[in-house]
């Protein structure tokens, strides 16, 4: 399962919206994202400019900016696709990837 919470910025409020993608946080969710996301947003394949398979990959975003804010799970893309209906174009991952 993905973490509630992902670590607060404490510098100042621009780190605020800076991904967070290391430590403890990562290794919570590397297994999920082998098992789920790492077909289509690994190392040799990049949909959407996005991977997920290093601290590294998945501070970096995709295409379209980050998908993790640190310390606000609500606003992070990431987590939305993932929580969005199963029945959402949007939704990862697609039906069509998913391993249950």
């Amino acid at each position: 399962t993905m973490p509630d919470t992902l670590p607060a910025a404490t510098d100042s409020d621009d780190q605020r919206s800076a991904p967070a993608a290391d430590g403890p946080q990562f290794e919570a969710v590397a297994a999920f994202f082998t098992q789920r996301c790492i077909s289509c947003h690994g190392e040799s394949r990049r949909r959407g400019g996005l991977a997920l398979h290093t601290p590294e990959s998945l501070a970096q975003g995709g295409d379209r900016g980050p998908v993790v804010v640190r310390g606000d799970v609500a606003a992070s893309e990431l987590v939305r696709r993932l929580r969005l209906p199963v029945g959402e174009r949007k939704h990862m991952p697609p039906e069509h990837r998913r391993p249950y």
